[in-house]
C-alpha cells in the first residue's frame, strides 16, 4: 500500500516528486487536487493553502527537464557534482568581468593622468619666461679648423631640482648654472689648446627625478619644472659651443 504521508527523510520537493510518479505510474489513484491537499497538509500552511497549479506546473517541469536529458542521467552525486561544475565556471566568468572591469578603471585613470600631466606640462611651458635664443653669426668663428681631434663631452648626473645645503655640499639651482659655465669655459680653453674641430657631447641624468626618496625631499622642483630649468641651461650651452666648433653633435644616452 502506497504511504501517502511525508516521511522526515524527504524534503518538499522529494516529497512532490514522489506523489506525481505515483500518479502518473497508477499507483496512487488521485488527481492533482489531491496531490495539493497533501502538499499543503505537511508541507504548507492549512490556513493559506496553494492551489493544484502552484504542485503540478513545477513537477510538469522537472519531468521535461528529466525526459529532454538534462541531467544526463546522473546519479545523485554525478548530479552535484556538475552543479559544482557549473558554479566554478560561472565563478570564472564572475572574476572574468570584474578583472575586465577592473582592467577598464586602470586605463581610464591612465588616460585621465596623462591628460592632467599634459594640461600642467602646457600650463608650465606658457607661464615658463624663457625666451628663444638668438644667434648671432658674427660671433662664429670664420677661421679655418683642420685638427686630428674632436672633443668628447660628457654632460652627466645634473641632477637639476635639488637644493641642499650641507657639510658636504651646497647645491641649487644658482650653483648649477655657475658650474655649467665654469665647465664651458674649461671646454673652450682645451679646444684652444688642441684646435679640436668638432665636439660631441653625451647627455644623461639630466634632472633629479623622483626615484629616490631622499631625492624627494631635497628637490626643489617638480620634475616638469627640472626639466624646463635643464633644457635652459643646455640650450645656453649648446650656443656657445656652436661658435668655436665646425659641428656641435649631440647624443642622449638613457639613465637610470
Amino acid at each position: 500500500m502506497f504511504n501517502t504521508a511525508k516521511s522526515d527523510t524527504e524534503n518538499e520537493f522529494q516529497y512532490l516528486w514522489r506523489l506525481g510518479q505515483a500518479k502518473d505510474s497508477g499507483v496512487l489513484d488521485i488527481d492533482w487536487n489531491g496531490i495539493a491537499f497533501l502538499m499543503n497538509k505537511y508541507c504548507g500552511d492549512p490556513d493559506k493553502p496553494y492551489s493544484e497549479a502552484a504542485y503540478r506546473k513545477p513537477y510538469q517541469m522537472a519531468k521535461k527537464f528529466i525526459e529532454f536529458g538534462v541531467f544526463n542521467n546522473l546519479n545523485e552525486d554525478e548530479y552535484f557534482k556538475e552543479l559544482q561544475l557549473q558554479k566554478q565556471e560561472l565563478e570564472k566568468e564572475r572574476v572574468k568581468v570584474r578583472d575586465e572591469r577592473n582592467e577598464l578603471r586602470r586605463i581610464l585613470r591612465e588616460e585621465a593622468r596623462k591628460e592632467s600631466y599634459r594640461e600642467q606640462i602646457l600650463r608650465i611651458i606658457s607661464e615658463s619666461q624663457n625666451s628663444p635664443l638668438e644667434y648671432d653669426k658674427e660671433k662664429k668663428f670664420s677661421g679655418v679648423l683642420k685638427a686630428d681631434n674632436d672633443l668628447l663631452i660628457s654632460f652627466f648626473d645634473v641632477h637639476t631640482g635639488i637644493e641642499s645645503k650641507n657639510f658636504w655640499n651646497n647645491f641649487d639651482q644658482n650653483i648649477l648654472k655657475d658650474r655649467i659655465n665654469k665647465y664651458l669655459d674649461k671646454i673652450l680653453e682645451i679646444q684652444l689648446r688642441h684646435g679640436s674641430e668638432n665636439a660631441y657631447i653625451v647627455l644623461s641624468e639630466l634632472t633629479s627625478g623622483l626615484i629616490h626618496v631622499t631625492l624627494r625631499i631635497e628637490n626643489n622642483q617638480d620634475l616638469i619644472e627640472q626639466f624646463l630649468c635643464i633644457t635652459n641651461y643646455i640650450s645656453e650651452f649648446l650656443y656657445e659651443l656652436s661658435y668655436h666648433f665646425n659641428n656641435v653633435n649631440v647624443y642622449v644616452a638613457p639613465g637610470n
